[in-house]
């Protein structure tokens, strides 16, 4: 795996103001047209107690090894933070290890 495979960021919820709060708004919004469910209340109060979010941007020289460290990576703030992982275009995730969604996107 090449070190240049992700970009990782975070951004702190700092107030109204921070893109952190921004962003769990984003994500609040995009869910508003899903059914109601537990699981989908799940990840409402869970994006409302948000304090920060880790983005990893994969780039196109990322390779399968380089999928599994940023899998590994995120589950560490599952496991140290109570983090829900997204997936762009999938949804949330409670662990990537598990493969199993939480709430689908779809």
């Amino acid at each position: 795996m090449s070190i240049s495979s992700a970009v990782v960021e975070c951004n702190r919820d700092e107030g109204d103001e921070s893109l952190a709060k921004a962003e769990c708004q984003e994500f609040i919004d995009e869910l508003a047209d899903l059914e109601d469910t537990p699981a989908k209340n799940q990840v409402i109060d869970h994006l409302r107690k948000t304090r920060f979010i880790v983005s990893c941007q994969l780039l196109s020289d990322c390779d399968e090894d380089g999928y599994e460290a940023n899998g590994q990576f995120l589950d560490y703030f599952v496991d140290h933070c109570g983090a829900l992982i997204q997936a762009d275009g999938e949804g949330f995730y409670e662990r990537m290890d598990l493969g199993e969604i939480l709430l689908p996107l779809k």
